[in-house]
């Protein structure tokens, strides 16, 4: 993620990026975000700055987590490494845990409940 167009212009063509329409003003906008947030940001990203995300992060009010890998570049597949989305999805939004345990059903679920009327089959 970036901070606006025009910032991630002003890291390639310094101060031309004021001839730049800026249409993205991410930073800004952060600070409206309420949902919780996770961002993921390679700081071995060569188009767009690994600070820029920092700044987003820093910008945001809300729940927040910053996943910043080392090795991680602007085109790497998030799935990897667990390490770069995966894992810090998991432990961030709270899902539930998957299992290969047999699920297990108490007898009582499958007993008829008195104050359900079944119309006979047939």
């Amino acid at each position: 993620p970036f901070l606006s167009f025009r910032a991630l212009c002003r890291e390639f063509i310094g101060g031309l990026s004021e001839l730049v329409q800026e249409r993205f003003p991410n930073e800004e906008l952060m600070k409206r975000v309420t949902s919780p947030l996770l961002l993921v940001h390679g700081k071995a990203d060569t188009v767009v700055p690994w600070s820029h995300g920092r700044r987003l992060y820093d910008a945001c009010s809300s729940r927040k987590r910053l996943v910043t890998p080392e090795l991680m570049q602007h085109n790497t597949n998030l799935l990897t490494d667990p390490a770069f989305f995966v894992l810090p999805m998991l432990q961030f939004f709270t899902l539930p845990d998957y299992s290969f345990d047999d699920l297990t059903v108490p007898p009582w679920v499958f007993e008829r409940h008195p104050l359900v009327k079944r119309e006979p089959s047939g």
